[in-house]
């Protein structure tokens, strides 16, 4: 590969500081020049890098062009701190993959999907989950239209301080359970920062929408050592005008769990739930996954 899509995020973060930097500095030259290489990249992400049977972007590209199909979280660099491709449907169909559980655990998301061949839980790059990246994911979520899924990723990421020293955020994971790399850094800055901007430039900088139902969001709460087992909320689709939310899970075959709606409305019918009961602040569907010897999807219609 020539070129990876983590360095491309961070290139064009870069020039769109740039862009911003220059004009304040009345420098319309330079201003100019950030403009046209922003123009050229984003046109070459939306070309060469996307690929619309997966909705992700490449992890690489060669000289001739060629992607690198590999799917995994290197492009939450772009579409946190980077600013996104240019293209708000691609970006947004690309960050909806990241909720998947073969990226996302409780302890944080892996580099790599453990679906993949190169995928080894043990590996440094090709399988751990490091603090570090999981904060462009939740980053990248809250400002592509995921909160749901950006705070799930964000919990994820909390719990894990104080895993290895009083305080300190390690720098690494293994990938099929909640317990520190062997070689991890138990106070690693560079992971340090991983709570603090998704809080700051992600979920604070939520404009308040009211609704008439929301869905209140997962918490995941593993034990050490404990294996990926959090039901994941991977979509959320309202329609107000045919009053129903759709939501779409992901839970382990086999498994009960329970998703919380928060409403004032005295009744509501739940497509998709083995029961629902009504609770002090709405209601509680209970979802039951089958079929399959790992995680399943299920979609749950609310309709009201």
């Amino acid at each position: 590969m020539t070129k990876d899509i983590y360095v491309q995020g961070f290139w064009l973060g870069g020039l769109r500081a740039m862009a911003v930097a220059a004009k304040d500095m009345k420098d319309a030259s330079l201003a100019e020049d950030a403009a046209e290489r922003l123009s050229k990249a984003t046109a070459s992400l939306q070309l060469h890098w996307w690929n619309p049977d997966g909705r992700n972007f490449a992890f690489g590209v060669n000289a001739e062009g060629e992607r690198a199909e590999m799917a995994g979280i290197w492009s939450a660099v772009l579409l946190s701190v980077g600013g996104g491709s240019g293209d708000a449907a691609k970006d947004v169909g690309a960050v909806k993959r990241f909720a998947q559980p073969d990226l996302a655990t409780d302890w944080g998301h892996r580099w790599i999907s453990n679906k993949s061949p190169l995928y080894d839980p043990l590996s440094y790059n090709n399988g751990t989950a490091w603090p570090f990246a999981g904060g462009f994911v939740a980053w990248a979520q809250y400002l592509n239209g995921q909160p749901l899924a950006g705070y799930q990723s964000l919990m994820s990421l909390a719990q894990l301080v104080g895993a290895q020293v009083p305080g300190g955020m390690p720098e690494h994971m293994v990938g099929n359970r909640n317990e520190p790399g062997a070689r991890s850094v138990p106070r690693q800055l560079f992971s340090s920062w991983c709570l603090i901007t998704p809080v700051v430039r992600g979920m604070l900088a939520q404009a308040s929408k009211k609704a008439p139902i929301s869905i209140v969001p997962i918490k995941p709460t593993p034990e050490r050592g404990a294996a990926n087992t959090s039901m994941k909320i991977l979509d959320v689709a309202q329609d107000e005008g045919a009053r129903r939310v759709t939501v779409h899970l992901a839970g382990l075959a086999g498994r009960v769990y329970e998703l919380e709606i928060a409403t004032q409305l005295p009744q509501v019918r739940a497509e998709g739930a083995r029961k629902i009961r009504k609770t002090a602040r709405g209601f509680t569907l209970e979802i039951a996954f089958e079929g399959g010897n790992d995680y399943v999807e299920k979609t749950v219609v609310l309709q009201y």
